[in-house]
């Protein structure tokens, strides 16, 4: 009920007094949204990217670093009856656990390790004899290629500065280089293969070539 008389002459009086002190109240109080247009925002430097030639000569270091470093533990020590298991049917045809009937050509030297190896080692041993460097050197020699084909899958996959990142730590990785060195069992020939079938896989599934994919299952048999 609205005021009247006296009353409404008093509460007048009033709002006057508190608009002349304060100013005039305001009705509805909008809400006041911060002005972000003036923000400062830092400019980010982008950040540089690795061109297809120095890329790829890194990559190429990195396997001649591996191979060199290699170099420095092939003597160090002594022949491992694993590291040399693959070699009993080239010297004694009797260990091999499977070969081809009548020709002494063997498939597999135990239940678990293939003949690959054999096979590959059987002119190396026939051209440069035996011995610590004849047996090792192939295995660094493959370990080296595996950075490379390391490098190419990474290229392929998240491109050059992942490739270029991955293939300089896989070449400094002592692990790696002492398991390839001491091949105990087929491991370089292993990785080699792995790292192979895979690339070439990739490769069937960017490109659609058939070849690119009966050369990754043959690499992974």
């Amino acid at each position: 009920m609205a005021p009247s008389g006296p009353d409404r002459i008093h509460s007048l009086g009033v709002r006057q007094k508190t608009e002349r002190s304060y100013g005039p109240a305001k009705k509805d109080a909008a809400f006041v949204q911060p002005d972000t247009s003036r923000e400062c925002v830092c400019p980010t430097k982008p950040l540089s990217k690795v061109s297809g030639k120095v890329g790829n000569a890194i990559g190429l270091m990195a396997c001649l670093f591996f191979f060199a470093a290699g170099q420095a533990f092939v003597p160090m020590l002594g022949i491992e009856n694993d590291e040399a298991l693959f070699a009993n049917p080239l010297f004694y045809h009797g260990p091999a656990l499977y070969s081809v009937p009548g020709s002494g050509i063997p498939l597999m030297v135990i239940t678990y390790i293939g003949a690959l190896k054999t096979w590959i080692y059987a002119p190396v041993f026939r051209i440069f004899g035996t011995g610590v460097w004849q047996l090792r050197e192939p295995a660094v020699l493959a370990g080296a290629v595996s950075v490379w084909l390391f490098f190419l899958l990474l290229r392929r996959v998240a491109g050059m500065r992942a490739a270029v990142i991955g293939a300089c730590l896989l070449a400094a990785d002592s692990d790696y280089l002492l398991t390839v060195c001491y091949d105990w069992g087929p491991v370089a020939l292993q990785h080699l293969l792995v790292v192979g079938g895979l690339l070439l896989a990739l490769r069937f599934c960017q490109t659609g070539q058939e070849l690119a994919l009966g050369g990754a299952f043959s690499y992974s048999a």
